[in-house]
């Protein structure tokens, strides 16, 4: 679902145009298995990338946060 929704994101934007993620959550093992590699497919260029471990008191959990700002590049 995720993949449809980037793409058509992707679609809609101009050239050019700015996509920003912001506190996307996600659990860590499927941020460098699904996630990143879905953003690279579609073909966004990465102008800012931070992602983080989510820290809650108390839980041990291995759930992570994105933010991103992402550009339709220019062709």
């Amino acid at each position: 679902m995720l993949e449809f929704a980037l793409y058509d994101i992707y679609r809609v934007l101009r050239p050019g145009g700015l996509f920003w993620l912001d506190h996307f959550f996600c659990i860590g093992k499927q941020l460098n298995t699904t996630y990143v590699p879905t953003f690279d497919r579609i073909g966004f260029k990465r102008l800012r990338w931070n992602a983080g471990r989510k820290l809650d008191r108390g839980i041990e959990m291995d759930e992570w946060y994105l933010s991103a700002l992402l550009e339709k590049p220019v062709t």
